[in-house]
């Protein structure tokens, strides 16, 4: 069994708190409504939890697969682990939008895009997601189809190189040639985030290649950085998330382990999948009677408690049936979720 990484949890709890008050704050004054709320109180840097995300995803996937024994058995586990809570929260969050009258054309949610959004996949299908916050999980989906082809080739074990390539396409897909199809599958957009994970998980676990793998880890810094407009303000942004992993790694992050960080990680998937779409309609709709920051309270609130309910009531026991029923008694899950 795998050991319990407690400050893994906390920094997810912290990556979905930042992305919540990004889209509660400055993504619904920008995107929806203006509304009463003071310039130092919207917290539009918070979206950088999002790649903090794929950073974790990164460390996460590699620091389990050494319990996964088959790429059959990785592809079941990410599948328990992905598609139940999310097909529970798109469920939630159509019949929620759908069933309010009066709401703006850009509230609008169709069967169409519910039926087709149960694939995760809607963007190869040119469909807009039932809510926004439904992108992130292509990446996710690409890069886990990509740790699956290093398991089935047993090439996993040279990531360190393979990595390497992983970067130069990621560079030439970003500043040379746009590889459509290709790019997107291979995750090449978002590569650099997610290898810096693996690279933070090579030096956690000890190995001899220290120097190689700072270097790589500069690499990655300055790909990530490359994506954005600004690479000052986006580079301080990365170095914060790179910090966080060198103090985790190090063994010192322990000052961020408060219960309410890590119950934030711990429901931060469906929080993640709830938030967005019925937040803003809740702030939409009582806009009117409140309109200062205390309005965001309330979609906080309401999702947090959904989120709450889905994870422990819905998302827990259906992973426990599944896994019974799909995997062998003696394979063990990593008790740290790799996704929002």
């Amino acid at each position: 069994m795998l050991k319990r990484l407690v400050e893994l949890d906390s920094l997810r709890g912290i990556a979905a708190l930042c992305v919540v008050l990004f889209h509660f704050t400055y993504g619904y004054q920008k995107f929806i409504s203006h509304f009463e709320i003071p310039a130092l109180l919207t917290f539009r840097f918070g979206f950088y939890g999002v790649y903090l995300f794929f950073v974790l995803s990164g460390f996460v996937i590699y620091y389990s697969i050494t319990n996964i024994r088959s790429g059959k058995e990785f592809i079941i586990k990410r599948a328990i682990r992905l598609y139940p809570t999310y097909w529970i929260c798109l469920i939630t969050t159509f019949i929620f939008v759908y069933s309010i009258n009066n709401l703006p054309e850009s509230f609008s949610v169709s069967y169409k895009q519910a039926f087709i959004g149960l694939t995760m996949l809607q963007q190869l299908f040119y469909t807009p997601p039932i809510d926004k916050s439904y992108w992130t999980l292509v990446p996710e989906f690409f890069f886990y189809f990509c740790v699956f082809l290093l398991i089935i080739t047993r090439t996993e074990k040279n990531i360190l190189i393979i990595g390497l390539i992983w970067l130069l396409f990621s560079f030439i897909h970003e500043h040379i040639y746009h590889i459509k199809y290709f790019g997107l599958i291979l995750n090449l957009k978002y590569a650099p985030f997610f290898y810096a994970g693996i690279i933070f998980y090579h030096i956690m676990a000890g190995s001899t290649k220290k120097g190689f793998l700072y270097f790589q880890l500069f690499l990655c810094f300055s790909l990530s950085v490359s994506i954005f407009n600004d690479p000052l303000k986006d580079g301080i942004a990365v170095l914060v998330i790179y910090l966080l992993f060198l103090l985790f790694i190090t063994k010192n992050l322990g000052f961020l382990n408060y219960r309410p960080l890590i119950f934030l990680g711990q429901i931060s998937y469906a929080w993640y999948l709830l938030h967005q779409s019925i937040g803003y309609v809740i702030m939409k709709l009582m806009q009117d009677y409140i309109d200062s920051i205390f309005l965001i309270f309330f979609p906080i609130a309401i999702t947090l408690g959904l989120a709450t309910i889905i994870t422990f009531y819905a998302e827990r026991p259906v992973m426990k049936y599944l896994k019974k029923k799909l995997l062998s008694s003696n394979a063990s899950e990593p008790k740290i979720s790799t996704l929002p």
